[in-house]
């Protein structure tokens, strides 16, 4: 068995539903963490500290995309008029793959991107109290989750639960069934956990699920990674 770490953003606390407390599980996600911003320098000086000691067959999960294509755009789009969606695309690509790289320059192998949720249906209703932006249409929203999965995986190694989630070819967002029953950004963890499970179970040294598998949501606990770089310290362990 091997020890297994997870970057990425908020939609990564679905690995806290199958492992639990395991002391070998390392989540190392945060809120609001994109993809694009692995690309600044300061990405490096915050993970730096959290990889050193870690045996360098540790297995890596990089889950990022979902905090771009759901919170940036519409951000974006707000303030600057956004509308260049390869570039966007591309940069997103271009910072988790960097980092994959930047992992494997200090030795480290077994490490895979993950694109795991599309996004959910829900409208502006949701967003805009929330966030105070107007999000872009759930199918561009959609289709751009595909377009980095599909940059992605063309780089590295990928674990790709897109097509088990969405709803049809033609409208690629989450199915209303692996949906909470109250609809946000986040999908049901419950309901995707076999999924995920089946996309990472066959991989060398992956853990063992935590027993008993969870059969309810408990409280998110929300840490942005703007806190957590400007102290430099991971999210507390708030696994169940």
């Amino acid at each position: 068995m091997k020890n297994l770490i997870v970057f990425g953003s908020s939609n990564s606390e679905v690995f806290d539903y199958l492992f639990g407390r395991n002391k070998h599980y390392f989540p190392y996600w945060a809120d609001g963490w994109t993809a694009r911003g692995l690309l600044r320098s300061k990405t490096n000086d915050y993970i730096l500290p959290l990889i050193e000691g870690q045996p360098l067959d540790s297995n890596i999960i990089l889950n990022y995309g979902v905090s771009d294509v759901d919170i940036s755009t519409g951000f974006k789009g707000q303030n600057d008029g956004f509308y260049d969606f390869k570039g966007f695309i591309n940069e997103a690509a271009e910072g988790i793959v960097n980092l994959g790289k930047y992992l494997e320059n200090f030795g480290f192998s077994n490490i895979y991107a993950s694109v795991l949720f599309p996004p959910t249906l829900m409208g502006e209703s949701f967003f805009y109290p929330r966030y105070h932006f107007y999000p872009l249409p759930v199918r561009i929203r959609a289709q751009m989750m595909l377009d980095i999965a599909s940059k992605v995986g063309a780089q590295m190694a990928i674990l790709n639960t897109l097509p088990q989630l969405i709803y049809s070819e033609d409208l690629p967002a989450l199915h209303p069934k692996f949906c909470r029953e109250n609809v946000e950004n986040h999908p049901d963890y419950i309901s995707t956990q076999e999924i995920v499970w089946d996309a990472i179970k066959d991989i060398d040294g992956m853990l063992e699920r935590r027993e008993p598998r969870l059969t309810a949501h408990y409280p998110h606990e929300s840490y942005g990674i703007g806190t957590l770089m400007k102290e430099q310290r991971p999210r507390p362990n708030t696994t169940r």
